[in-house]
């Protein structure tokens, strides 16, 4: 019977800086961790101002084009209605 770590479909390299699936190589782990890390720097500011990061974004899109429909605001968000309307209340 063999032992050590097993993998679905495949075995682990005897050194894991040579494995191509490496958490730090992943450009989605990398684009992730900025992402959080705006949101820690964006948060505390916007708190002060009673807002979440979406509020905020929500609140850009119509500086930049006033009187946007619900849709158009999502559209420029890539967010759908169910998301966007408890925004907005």
């Amino acid at each position: 019977m063999a032992s050590g770590p097993i993998r679905k479909g495949r075995t682990l390299t005897s050194d894991p800086i040579d494995d191509p699936l490496r958490l730090d190589d992943q450009l989605c782990f990398a684009v992730y961790a900025a992402a959080q890390a705006f949101n820690r720097l964006y948060r505390p500011l916007l708190a002060r101002l009673g807002l979440t990061y979406p509020q905020y974004l929500v609140l850009l899109v119509l500086w930049e084009q006033d009187g946007l429909s619900l849709g158009a605001i999502g559209d420029r968000l890539g967010l759908d209605s169910g998301t966007l309307t408890p925004l907005l209340k």
